[in-house]
């Protein structure tokens, strides 16, 4: 939102990965899209074959492209995930080469509100940097951090950021869910900041508090933050208010679970943890 920090964050990573690659320069950029926004709705496309053809790429890509043409214009579509085809009943997870007269193609519809894309390039252009192109950011993290068993057994991806946590489910290799919830680690320090401390020491005290050890006698000790620099505060009503707000984001993120369709025992590997606001 910040168009002028935006510039000056890339910029310093641009600087950055340049030193490393020296004499070659980044040209390009790509931009990783998150967001409550960003959402994945089901989509079914259909198509009647003459009877037993043999199902070829040509009529897969045309049934992507008739389901992309369903997407609403008051969105951006960042991604058409394929999930899974019916062909004359029977579930394929590849349909070229079968033979059959009836396919069902189904998709996960990723999809963002304009003003995301708008906003970025607004900032980018004062890089004078073109975008290589939009990715959404939790099928990149996916990509990164699971592997094909994590997604065949069952798992739950959890990115926890600092103004929103995003959930991934995934099963049998397919996308079953994917949430962006509208909290994450900054609501904490605005908690911390209620017990009238100012943001950059709440921030700090959230930070140190998963350090604190122990309670002394008047239930007080002071957390070092910096090098030079200590606070003290009432460790009882600092984990309060630390757990009550993170048991909410945790009891938001279960929910997925009932909302995907599947229960706990479906997801054999558990929850893989990423993000900041994680620690």
């Amino acid at each position: 939102q910040n168009v002028k920090d935006v510039y000056a964050c890339v910029q310093r990573v641009k600087r950055k990965l340049e030193n490393r690659i020296s004499p070659a320069k980044i040209e390009k950029i790509y931009v990783g899209v998150g967001g409550v926004s960003v959402v994945a709705d089901d989509k079914i496309s259909v198509r009647t074959l003459p009877e037993d053809s043999m199902i070829k790429q040509v009529q897969i890509d045309k049934m992507k492209d008739d389901c992309r043409k369903t997407i609403p214009s008051s969105v951006d579509l960042l991604e058409l995930v394929s999930v899974g085809y019916i062909v004359d009943g029977r579930a394929e997870r590849n349909p070229i080469g079968v033979v059959g007269s009836n396919i069902e193609a189904r998709y996960k519809a990723i999809t963002a509100k304009p003003m995301l894309k708008r906003n970025i390039d607004h900032c980018i252009a004062e890089l004078k940097l073109p975008i290589a192109g939009y990715i959404t950011s939790a099928l990149a993290t996916a990509e990164v951090v699971l592997s094909n068993e994590d997604r065949m057994l069952g798992c739950m991806l959890i990115d926890m950021g600092a103004e929103t946590t995003t959930v991934s489910i995934y099963k049998n290799n397919v996308l079953v869910l994917l949430e962006t919830l509208p909290m994450g680690g900054r609501n904490i320090t605005r908690d911390i900041m209620s017990l009238n401390f100012v943001h950059d020491t709440a921030e700090k005290l959230k930070i140190a508090s998963g350090k604190a050890k122990g309670y002394n006698s008047e239930n007080n000790i002071r957390l070092n933050l910096d090098n030079d620099s200590s606070v003290g505060i009432d460790l009882a009503k600092l984990s309060s208010v630390v757990e009550a707000r993170s048991e909410e984001i945790v009891a938001n993120i279960d929910e997925q679970i009932k909302r995907s369709g599947l229960e706990r025992k479906d997801l054999v590997i558990g929850a893989v943890v990423v993000g900041g606001a994680a620690r």
